[in-house]
């Protein structure tokens, strides 16, 4: 309202100043419609790219022996199976809408409802991984909450040590 009052200013350096403000502003609305809309997909498919993680195998390095040939270290490798939690919040959120059902509930409810979603969700995930691996596993429901709450930016181990028939 304030800036279209000043378009019918008599004083002419006045609306062009606010001529040229409403452009920019014009101009910065259309930009940002093109980045978040129009390139929205694009910017989710690099998102997804990025977030693919390389399985580096290290090479072999012989046995190191000491001076009568007996081993001091050998080579083992070791394969764990990890959960990135943070890349679960769409997942969490699709639960948590489904348990929520529509209903209005207070503060503590909807924080009760979050964590116990959030189990949910890791648990059925660690029970698939169970059953593909035909080893059965159990998720701790406090060790879980508290790498959430203290480390949800890093890995949460699911299974360690796995045999290489397990990994193929």
């Amino acid at each position: 309202v304030f800036v279209f009052d000043q378009l019918r200013s008599k004083d002419i350096p006045i609306r062009v100043m606010t001529a040229f403000i409403l452009c920019c502003m014009l101009l910065l609305t259309v930009n940002l419609w093109r980045l978040q809309v129009a390139s929205g997909e694009d910017y989710r498919v690099r998102q997804e790219n990025q977030s693919v993680r390389a399985v580096r195998l290290p090479a072999t390095r012989g046995r190191i022996l000491d001076s009568n040939q007996q081993p001091l270290a050998v080579n083992r490798l070791r394969f764990d199976v990890h959960m990135y939690i943070d890349e679960l919040r769409p997942l969490f959120y699709t639960h948590y809408m489904r348990l929520k059902d529509g209903r209005k509930l207070r503060r503590a409810e909807q924080d009760e409802l979050g964590r116990t979603a959030r189990y949910q969700v890791v648990s059925n995930l660690t029970m698939q991984v169970s059953l593909r691996l035909g080893q059965p596993l159990v998720l701790d429901e406090e060790k879980f909450h508290t790498h959430y709450y203290k480390r949800r930016y890093t890995p949460m181990a699911v299974m360690q040590d796995l045999s290489p028939a397990q990994v193929a």
